[in-house]
């Protein structure tokens, strides 16, 4: 939960190498983000054997320690600047602020009934011992199935995935539908209420392993999966966030 740019999405394989089973892993990803999830979707296709990998024009990151690893190349123009995190931040922002701003969302991925879909093809698990499926929920994860105003800063794509917030110091102009020359965008995005979900599609029987990065959304999925008293979930994985 919280694919950002798809680079977390093995990570149930990865912690769990030596679990046997007689198929593949199901691997679901969600993402809030109307933007990333263009090129999380490409990125699960080609995953899955569907067309070219995907390819973007400024570094793949989630944090600032990300930001610190790219090559040379990369952070080119700003390696003057590492040892002040916020002028790093800000400098590499600027450098690729222009990519950043050719991020478009994709309207089929913005319809209730394509995510709606795409949350029931846990219904055929895949059953090839030799091939991992991936599947893309592109909705933010809750505990109800809703509509929720979104105030994105670009310089987020950056350093931590979708964000919600209410005010910074960038030009934050939520009355507007595009995002063109803006540094704060807003767009709503579909919620899934996901303890639903996971109790809808799996079983006891099933080794469910969940990885929870959701930018503070953690605190109510987590708190209705210990009112409910969960038991379908072997592993848990998450970053908690700062909460008001």
């Amino acid at each position: 939960m919280g694919a950002n740019w798809a680079n977390t999405l093995d990570w149930g394989m990865e912690t769990n190498k030596e679990t046997k089973s007689t198929t593949g892993w199901d691997i679901y990803a969600f993402e809030a983000s109307v933007y990333i999830a263009p090129y999380v979707d490409k990125m699960v296709n080609y995953l899955n054997g569907h067309g070219e990998m995907p390819v973007l024009d400024f570094p793949i990151t989630g944090s600032t320690p990300d930001l610190l690893a790219v090559s040379a190349e990369e952070k080119a123009g700003c390696e003057d600047k590492v040892k002040d995190h916020d002028a790093y931040r800000r400098c590499m922002y600027e450098k690729y602020k222009p990519s950043l701003l050719k991020l478009r969302p994709s309207p089929e991925l913005l319809e209730d009934e394509e995510i709606q879909k795409r949350m029931k093809s846990c219904h055929s698990p895949n059953m090839n011992p030799e091939k991992n499926a991936y599947h893309f929920i592109p909705a933010a994860v809750g505990t109800a199935w809703e509509k929720l105003k979104f105030n994105h800063l670009l310089l987020h794509f950056l350093i931590g995935g979708a964000n919600n917030v209410d005010t910074w110091d960038l030009n934050c102009d939520t009355t507007q539908d595009s995002h063109d020359n803006q540094e704060c965008i807003s767009f709503d995005i579909r919620v899934a209420d996901v303890i639903a979900w996971i109790d809808e599609c799996f079983t006891k029987d099933d080794f469910v392993s969940v990885k929870i990065d959701v930018e503070g959304a953690e605190f109510g999925i987590l708190n209705k999966m210990m009112t409910d008293k969960m038991e379908k979930i072997d592993q848990l994985g998450f970053e908690c966030h700062g909460k008001g």
